[in-house]
């Protein structure tokens, strides 16, 4: 059975000359490139998610930016802040996957200053590895916003991460009940290398396995500020966390099933209120020993089921 790939569009043509198999899938034109073959019980579904090498793809030579505007136009290129798109969809999905091979590069997608509602999904592979930035305003995070209400996504969401992703500048929030400003699906961790601002969340601002390396600031509240159930690392050292207008958690920190965050030598400026933390289901966090008053709120923390504080 073989798949041909072509610039537009996919077909599926067995091998004793029948009907294409899965056209009503296969045939939605597809923007990929290059030619595969699949054995006959291949799964075609992982193939459409899996970038093809081969012709028609633009081979880096050097880190690449490509920016986005809410005035921007997805007939636009990208390439620079003149000619800015409007979706991150378009730039991610549309030309990063489906036309680059990044080849080690850096590639960055570069949000202009405004308020953005659609939230920015990594939802699949890019070839050639390197590195993913996505970058709003690293000086001033609220000039970025990106507002979303949607249940079980993040305002970031990654879902998918073959190489090395970064975040920073932004300003997060969701309104869904299950909603989330940053969300890691993975184990391996997403780097947040620049300064954020976390608005109001229905459940976290922060779930699953990031590393922090800047300061940020809390404006808004949530049912958790950093939640994490997936055995897999957390980190953050020696930041400043400022909290601006008391929010108000169900629990600042919740940690289980063999999560364990390292949160040491953190400053806080401000006060929230809620439980400090809730360690369960041998989870972990590390504060180095700094007390049990040290993570922002106002009602005290506690471990059962195996969690440690330390």
């Amino acid at each position: 059975m073989a798949v041909t790939v072509t610039h537009s569009t996919v077909v599926v043509v067995p091998d004793d000359g029948t009907s294409p198999v899965g056209s009503d899938e296969w045939n939605a034109n597809h923007t990929v490139t290059g030619l595969a073959t699949v054995a006959e019980t291949g799964d075609y579904n992982d193939l459409i998610n899996t970038p093809i090498s081969g012709s028609g793809r633009d081979l880096l030579t050097e880190d690449r930016t490509y920016y986005i505007a809410t005035d921007g136009d997805d007939s636009n290129d990208g390439l620079s802040a003149l000619t800015p798109c409007e979706t991150f969809e378009h730039v991610f999905v549309d030309i990063i996957c489906a036309t680059l091979d990044t080849a080690g590069f850096t590639v960055t997608i570069k949000y202009a200053d405004g308020a953005y509602t659609e939230k920015a999904l990594v939802s699949r592979a890019w070839l050639g590895g390197g590195t993913l930035a996505i970058e709003g305003n690293l000086t001033t995070p609220g000039d970025v916003s990106i507002s979303i209400n949607e249940d079980g996504a993040g305002a970031i969401d990654i879902r998918s991460s073959p190489a090395a992703i970064v975040i920073g500048g932004f300003k997060v929030e969701n309104a869904g009940a299950f909603g989330f400003g940053l969300y890691n699906d993975l184990s391996n961790p997403v780097f947040v290398t620049g300064a954020m601002e976390y608005g109001d969340c229905g459940f976290a601002q922060i779930l699953g396995a990031f590393w922090l390396f800047a300061n940020y600031e809390i404006s808004g509240d949530a049912t958790y500020h950093w939640f994490g159930s997936s055995p897999a690392y957390y980190y953050a050292d020696s930041w400043t966390v400022t909290l601006t207008g008391t929010p108000a958690f169900g629990a600042f920190i919740t940690i289980f099933g063999g999560a364990r965050l390292e949160y040491t030598n953190m400053t806080f400026i401000g006060s929230a209120t809620g439980i400090r933390f809730v360690v369960e289901a041998l989870g972990q966090i590390d504060t180095g020993e700094a007390g049990l008053t040290y993570l922002p709120g106002n009602q005290p923390g506690y471990c059962r089921s195996g969690g440690l504080y330390l």
